[in-house]
């Protein structure tokens, strides 16, 4: 399988998920696969687009065009996480996966405005589009490219729990959605039906502002300190309640730096023993 073949490749020690050295190759090797096949599709699109003037198609360059843009700041966002902690970061620089996930959010919706202004522009004043078999098929190609890419990058996003790469996966698979409805469009302008091309691109848009909000709500949720799922804090309280000497369980907290955990818990102990055994049961 090509995935693996490439994780072979690239990435030392891949099976050691929590280390950040591993996930900061993880990050690289779709950050720069991704900027590879991006720019390649952004220039198949954009060439034709502008030849024939179809703003779905242009729109659907410049998505392909801001993937690029967004596996750059992944790649950065995995560099600076794998630094160690140090004065100013005590836990380390995990979260700014998190903080690198919302500036591709706020990329995409970015690209989504400008390309909705557009294609309502395109609505009120149409013009005639028309593309050839040939165009239509590189497109169909290059949605195929772009599936594998997003595949790629949701493969190695569960790998490692990495919400930057799965919001690398929407992006990639939003633009797979946005060039099928390009390829609507340009049939649709090529039967006479001009106001398809405004209606494609709208389409587009959406799908792009769909995939920033997603994305945008799985990056601040750790930013801000997300409740730890049930089954965390249940298996917290088997932890601790297993320890000899623990009564009781209270006020769990957890806060997540990327990969790095951080918990404190409150236990019990019988008001029988004292202070020192206490503590060393705590401990």
């Amino acid at each position: 399988m090509l995935t693996d073949w490439l994780v072979r490749t690239f990435v030392a020690n891949p099976e050691d998920h929590s280390n950040a050295r591993t996930r900061s190759a993880f990050g690289a090797l779709e950050g720069w696969a991704s900027v590879v096949v991006n720019l390649v599709v952004f220039a198949v699109k954009l060439v034709p687009g502008l030849i024939i003037g179809s703003v779905s198609l242009i729109a659907d360059a410049f998505h392909s065009l801001g993937d690029v843009a967004s596996s750059l700041v992944v790649i950065l966002g995995f560099r600076v996480a794998a630094k160690p902690s140090d004065d100013r970061h005590p836990f380390g620089h995990g979260r700014v996966e998190s903080v690198a996930s919302l500036l591709i959010a706020v990329m995409l919706f970015i690209t989504a405005w400008e390309f909705g202004r557009a294609s309502v522009d395109r609505l009120l004043h149409p013009k005639a589009v028309q593309a050839s078999a040939w165009l239509i098929a590189v497109l169909v190609l290059t949605a195929l490219l772009k599936e594998w890419l997003s595949r790629f990058s949701r493969t190695l996003g569960r790998r490692i729990g990495s919400t930057a790469l799965i919001g690398d996966f929407w992006h990639h698979r939003s633009d797979v959605i946005a060039t099928g409805i390009v390829i609507v469009a340009l049939l649709g302008a090529n039967a006479g039906l001009w106001w398809v091309d405004g209606v494609g691109g709208l389409v587009v848009s959406a799908i792009i502002a769909w995939a920033a909000w997603q994305l945008l709500r799985d990056s601040v949720n750790p930013l801000i300190g997300e409740a730890p799922s049930p089954q965390v804090l249940s298996e917290m309280r088997g932890v601790a309640l297993s320890v000899a000497g623990v009564d009781g369980v209270h006020d769990l907290i957890v806060h997540r730096y990327g990969e790095l955990v951080v918990t404190s818990v409150h236990v019990e102990v019988s008001a029988a023993i004292d202070i020192e055994r206490g503590h060393e049961i705590a401990e």
